[in-house]
């Protein structure tokens, strides 16, 4: 019988002792959320990135950039101007690094006791 392999990324204790890490990976996570919730509201909308061109009056390229989870050129203005061609709000949120940690560890904690049963 093969052995299970897991990934135990314990982001939390990463996010906590290493303020590069925690930058990096909630600038990355940013992008990813903005580019998932644009492809995914597109979608709903059933709208192409054509369609979204043509509404915000630019071009079919600069949708699909938006769409990129590594794309980080993007203001504003742009994700206002893409809301309003979505019938959405454009929401900006600050979250305290301590409120994502522990978000983080209650995920860890619930993953923990999904594996192998209840840890005391």
């Amino acid at each position: 019988m093969a052995a299970e392999h897991t990934i135990n990324l314990n982001i939390s204790a990463q996010l906590k002792s290493d303020p590069e890490f925690r930058k990096a990976y909630f600038r990355a996570r940013s992008r990813n959320e903005i580019a998932a919730q644009l492809i995914d509201l597109r979608k709903r909308r059933k709208l192409t990135q054509k369609d979204i061109a043509r509404i915000t009056h630019t071009g079919q390229p600069s949708i699909s950039r938006l769409e990129k989870a590594d794309y980080a050129s993007w203001n504003n203005q742009t994700l206002e101007r893409i809301a309003e061609a979505l019938d959405a709000r454009w929401r900006h949120v600050l979250e305290p690094v301590e409120d994502v940690i522990r978000q983080y560890e209650v995920a860890e904690e619930w993953r923990g006791r999904g594996r192998g049963g209840a840890r005391t």
